[in-house]
């Protein structure tokens, strides 16, 4: 049994098909509930299992009652994906800076520690081993302009999947994160098509010559979902992005 944050869209639902293909039983949690409908549905219409719910995974009192209503429907947890996450740019010169900062890194750090707690306990408590798999970014490695906030967050994300990874290990539980690059169909590059994907490529220097596939990014956590002997690790999937960069 699977639960996928911000599953409803883009990397998110790529990795809840993924994992319903595989026989997972997926749990959505994202705040766009319509769109997480939308995938139960898809999921459902080949014979898979799953249940959206609306909630914000920043808001610590929502995600204890959801985690519950998870494990009450399905019975236990196995794998979790921290996949939340926003971008925009903020200067250190603009005036609304602090909320910015406060309202990203609340987003895409605080909302995964929030997630992993919750789930952690229950995990622990009940003695069931799993995945925990956190989606970072090529930027916890490469700064960016006006991204200081993205990569701050991005890159204690890596530092929480590594200290996770040593204080659940003794459990059983696995936590490895998973670094994608440019990737096509998500949020961050609606502009990218068929038509211009191999020029915006070579603009951004990308070795492999194209941008990534949601379900290039669901591959890598399958992977991490089944290999039992790696933790504490961030996989790069961004078409050789970082050794360019």
């Amino acid at each position: 049994m699977a639960i996928v944050t911000g599953g409803a869209s883009g990397i998110g639902r790529g990795i809840a098909l993924r994992f319903a293909q595989e026989g997972a039983k997926l749990a959505i949690l994202d705040i766009d509930l319509p769109a997480a409908k939308r995938v139960v549905k898809q999921i459902s219409q080949k014979d898979g299992q799953a249940q959206a719910f609306d909630v914000d995974v920043r808001q610590e009192a929502l995600i204890g009652p959801v985690v519950d209503k998870v494990v009450k429907t399905w019975g236990q947890i196995n794998i979790l994906v921290n996949n939340v996450g926003i971008t925009y740019p903020v200067s250190l010169l603009d005036t609304d800076a602090p909320d910015k900062w406060r309202g990203l890194i609340d987003t895409n750090l605080t909302s995964a520690f929030l997630v992993t707690q919750t789930v952690a306990k229950k995990m622990t408590e009940s003695k069931w081993k799993g995945s925990i798999i956190n989606i970072t970014s090529v930027h916890s490695q490469i700064p960016d302009p006006k991204s200081s906030h993205y990569m701050a967050a991005k890159a204690g994300l890596v530092g929480a999947t590594k200290c996770w990874a040593l204080e659940l290990a003794p459990y059983g539980i696995r936590v490895n994160a998973i670094a994608p690059g440019a990737i096509r169909n998500t949020g961050m590059n609606r502009d990218i098509t068929d038509a211009n994907d191999l020029q915006k490529a070579k603009e951004l220097n990308i070795p492999l010559g194209r941008h990534g596939l949601p379900e290039e990014i669901a591959d890598a956590a399958v992977f991490l979902a089944t290999n039992g002997y790696i933790t504490g690790q961030e996989v790069f999937i961004d078409g050789g992005f970082i050794l360019t960069h």
